[in-house]
């Protein structure tokens, strides 16, 4: 059989239909360009209450691998991201979220998504040794203008879209020693990829607009966005174990002492 190697797989994970219609989905033809320029494939990993017909509209963009509802009190957004890039060969990956808006806002500066991610494709191409790229929106980026810089660290998070490089390592998304449920698989992916030598860089001016990230916290309402639960028995927890720092915390924006270099 012979597989297709695109140069982007664009992956989302998703339980909500409904988001995706009105979201991702309707504004996707602002990166018709964006595909123009550069061959892009898709990879969804859907799971319920998203009907099976919706699953299989979605197919007829690219690949799609349907799960009836686990049910898991926690979401592992982790082994989902790993299935949806092992589904899809691809150079890079670009992790998108479900309520995307990729019309986005309207800006004075004629900033284009679809240039954006061009340019961060253009710039893993001429730094082999980027292993993600995290494009942002506007609050911070009047001095970066259109540039992408190396980035010592950061709270990263998917901001308006990430990109992986493609390691060609037994795992695809993130190492399995931090494949915990919960919040904080972004962090995990580019942990990875900074322990295997690579680096992160980050844009900003990316006309992206979703809903504002959910915070970390003490008590949280859901779980998975906990303090308690991250830091004793999720992706915190894995993070600690791994780099051998018991207090490392997401908040504080540091590396763990292991990938400082």
């Amino acid at each position: 059989m012979v597989v297709t190697m695109y140069k982007v797989g664009i992956i989302l994970v998703s339980n909500r239909e409904q988001i995706i219609r009105t979201h991702w989905l309707s504004t996707l033809k602002a990166l018709n360009k964006f595909r123009d320029h550069i061959d892009v494939g898709f990879s969804f990993v859907l799971e319920e209450p998203i009907s099976l017909a919706f699953a299989k509209e979605m197919g007829r963009l690219g690949h799609v691998s349907y799960k009836r509802k686990i049910g898991a009190p926690v979401f592992n957004w982790i082994a989902e991201k790993d299935e949806a890039c092992r589904n899809i060969e691809a150079k890079y990956w670009l992790n998108t979220d479900d309520d995307f808006l990729f019309d986005g806002i309207n800006t004075t500066g004629g900033w284009k998504t679809w240039e954006r991610y061009r340019d961060a494709v253009q710039y893993l191409d001429c730094n082999p040794k980027c292993g993600y790229v995290m494009m942002d929106g506007f609050m911070g980026g009047h001095a970066f203008k259109e540039q992408i810089r190396y980035v010592k660290s950061a709270m990263f998070s998917i901001a308006r879209g990430s990109f992986l490089r493609n390691l060609h390592k037994e795992w695809c998304y993130a190492r399995p020693e931090l494949n915990r449920p919960g919040a904080l698989d972004e962090t995990t992916s580019v942990y990875s990829r900074l322990e295997e030598g690579y680096y992160a860089a980050r844009g900003f001016n990316t006309p992206v607009h979703k809903v504002p990230t959910k915070r970390l916290g003490d008590n949280h309402s859901k779980i998975e966005y906990d303090n308690a639960y991250i830091y004793t028995k999720g992706i915190g927890a894995a993070i600690r174990k791994h780099y051998d720092e018991p207090d490392w915390r997401y908040e504080t924006k540091k590396l763990p002492r292991k990938l400082r270099r």
